[in-house]
């Protein structure tokens, strides 16, 4: 994906989620004209196939942050799409994929939405959509400067 090369061809880190997933919002809606925004989730990759294997957790709710940062996981909505620039943190590659039928149904119970899905590898890969959209608004890396330069290399 565009966005994550950028990231790191500016050499930041990988788990950037913030900076990349605003910063291909807005590429989206600026020059590709398609109405895109961030949503907070929870994915997960079970590499060999199954949930009872070991695997990786981003934005989980027990998770806890590392050297001050944020401990979710932000991808970008974009119509029909989710798109994960930065899955690539788990061990997965980045990946989009169609917004499942109850993804928005808030009167279930957590989680509102969930997607399973299996990579070329057969791996199990898992999104949920968090229940609170909140937290990233408030890091550092959320303001224009954090996210920008990716913006100005990707146009």
């Amino acid at each position: 994906m565009l966005a994550n090369s950028v990231n790191r061809e500016l050499g930041n880190p990988v788990n950037n989620c913030i900076a990349v997933s605003l910063a291909l919002s807005c590429y989206l809606e600026r020059a590709v004209l398609v109405e895109a925004r961030p949503e907070r989730v929870s994915a997960a990759f079970h590499p060999d196939g199954g949930p009872r294997t070991v695997g990786i957790i981003l934005g989980h709710e027990s998770s806890r942050s590392v050297h001050g940062g944020w401990a979710g996981h932000l991808v970008v909505r974009a119509g029909a799409y989710i798109l994960d620039p930065t899955f690539d943190q788990a061990g997965g590659e980045p990946c989009v994929f169609r917004v499942p039928e109850h993804w928005d149904d808030e009167s279930r119970m957590r989680p509102a939405g969930t997607a399973f899905m299996r990579n070329k590898n057969n791996d199990l890969i898992r999104f949920n959509k968090f229940h609170r959209q909140n937290g990233w608004k408030s890091t550092p890396i959320a303001r224009q400067w954090g996210w920008k330069p990716i913006y100005d290399e990707m146009i």
